[in-house]
């Protein structure tokens, strides 16, 4: 190996290396680099604030379950026997499961709501199972509310008498590497939003009447997504006032006679382009 091919890749080398660190540096600096480690509801609940990772180490998780009832951001509403946990008005706040442990976060047995979100910028749910719990009413999982810069990553959410996430108010949610899975009122509901992006996220074995209803909803693409198993009464899309709907490569498949937009054309479905 001459000395150029050596040196040339010494080059390469260092500037991954480079481009890897810079990359945890300005991931540390958008969250912060405080990490709070929780087992119990009461810890997750106090760990709650700005500029912070809380990385969950217990196997379930449940937030209703709190006995804690103040706190400068959590709000608690009462939905039947469950208390409902609300983190309202933080910054750069990630949640995420151990790398040892794929935590799930359930909802207590008298609501499917597992948590809201009011007025938060950069959040990141990431590698959870969000699940509601046995027995649960109907609802949303989770709830997002005049929030910006949403991401769920690598998570799951199931609620066999729910429907997944609610958005109203919100800009630029995105959901990678995601599953949807047996919902029973639909998936996803959002109204007044723009810029959300669904990729490499599956929707399987869900069921209601509208699976995705996007109403005054701007700019929304799907991108190598899947739905497969799905039964919904009405149409897989319901978007009336919504606009710039995209549907990129990914998987269709849908039983026969199922309506894929309620708006004929609403929804334009492209074929992804070769890299």
């Amino acid at each position: 190996m001459s000395f150029a091919t050596g040196h040339s890749r010494a080059l390469i080398q260092g500037l991954i290396f480079f481009s890897v660190l810079a990359g945890a540096s300005l991931q540390a600096q958008f969250y912060g680099k405080a990490v709070f480690e929780v087992s119990t509801a009461e810890e997750f609940v106090a760990a709650v604030g700005s500029d912070r990772t809380i990385k969950l180490n217990s196997g379930l998780l449940v937030p209703s379950d709190s006995k804690s009832r103040e706190h400068p951001h959590v709000s608690w509403s009462k939905r039947g026997q469950n208390r409902l946990a609300v983190i309202r008005n933080v910054r750069n706040l990630r949640i995420m499961a151990s790398t040892s442990l794929k935590s799930a976060l359930q909802s207590g047995p008298g609501h499917s709501l597992v948590l809201g979100f009011e007025n938060v910028v950069n959040l990141e749910l990431r590698g959870l199972r969000i699940t509601a719990a046995e027995g649960a009413r109907s609802g949303n999982l989770l709830s997002f509310t005049g929030c910006t810069n949403i991401l769920l990553r690598g998570c799951e959410l199931q609620g066999e008498r729910s429907r997944a996430v609610e958005i109203r108010r919100c800009a630029r949610f995105s959901a990678r590497e995601t599953k949807f899975l047996g919902c029973a009122y639909g998936v996803v509901s959002v109204g007044d939003s723009r810029n959300l992006l669904f990729r490499q996220s599956n929707f399987i074995g869900n069921r209601g009447e509208v699976g995705l209803q996007l109403h005054r909803t701007y700019d929304a693409r799907f991108t190598d997504c899947e739905l497969r198993g799905n039964r919904f009464s009405k149409a897989v899309f319901d978007v009336p006032d919504s606009a710039k709907i995209r549907w990129v490569g990914g998987k269709i498949e849908q039983p026969a006679g199922q309506t894929f937009c309620h708006q004929t054309g609403a929804v334009v479905v492209e074929k992804k382009e070769a890299d």
